[in-house]
């Protein structure tokens, strides 16, 4: 995926390993990126993900 892409949580939790619940627990608690809204719809940008990812392993 280029890191212009924007995933959904479900994919976000995927990715992870982790569920939806802690993927939301973690956005809130600033452990990854906020997610955007675009219209009705929440995303993350997949080249902040990895970014912030890379910071922490």
């Amino acid at each position: 995926m280029p890191d212009s892409a924007v995933i959904d949580v479900y994919c976000l939790a995927a990715l992870r390993g982790r569920s939806v619940a802690s993927t939301w627990r973690d956005a809130a608690k600033g452990l990854i990126p906020a997610p955007k809204k675009y219209g009705s719809s929440t995303r993350w940008n997949v080249g902040e993900v990895r970014r912030a990812l890379a910071l922490t392993v």
